[in-house]
């Protein structure tokens, strides 16, 4: 393992701990491009993607804990989508971490007593850093797209944590529903 830091550390309030570790898989990641307008393709959600989810789930002790789980979603060379869950650090309602570069969205659990959108704070680090920033909670999963500033619910209840309600189906869904990031090329 090598481990990959930036010297930017975050320590927001109901937000994100880690330092980002990395295995051989770290050579195929896409090289970062400028990002503008959508470039987050829901329908590259797969069964390994849910798979963190339910880890970070299990961190946030299904939402009930004042501790939150969070993951980072990497493009990867083919257009994969990898998701790498955050070590847990049992802060209470936040989570620091070391940020990578090559990320290009994060998703992190807010307790179910919380507002379940993205807060002020995750949307400014949304914009900051150009990724988009996804919540869940049990009042289903939610995404800020710094690209348009605007605030989408993805999916209602505990949804996000059934593989067979993601796929082209579902993108082609909220495409439908004019969703701005739903079916990006990227």
């Amino acid at each position: 393992m090598h481990h990959i830091a930036t010297p930017m550390v975050f320590v927001l309030p109901l937000f994100l701990m880690v330092s980002i570790h990395s295995e051989s898989a770290i050579a195929n990641l896409e090289k970062p491009t400028v990002r503008s307008g959508p470039t987050f393709n829901l329908s590259k959600i797969d069964t390994s993607v849910v798979k963190e989810f339910k880890k970070i789930w299990r961190i946030a002790k299904s939402g009930v804990g004042n501790s939150e789980g969070a993951l980072l979603i990497f493009k990867m060379v083919g257009g994969r989508y990898q998701a790498k869950t955050l070590a847990a650090t049992n802060e209470y309602q936040r989570i620091s971490f070391t940020w990578h570069p090559a990320a290009i969205a994060i998703v992190h659990t807010h307790p179910n007593h919380r507002e379940a959108r993205p807060s002020w704070r995750d949307r400014e680090l949304a914009d900051h850093y150009g990724v988009f920033m996804f919540t869940v909670s049990n009042r289903g999963m939610y995404v800020y797209d710094p690209h348009t500033k605007k605030l989408s619910r993805v999916m209602e209840g505990l949804d996000w944590l059934d593989p067979s309600k993601w796929g082209e189906e579902f993108a082609a869904k909220m495409a439908s529903n004019s969703s701005p990031f739903s079916c990006g090329s990227r």
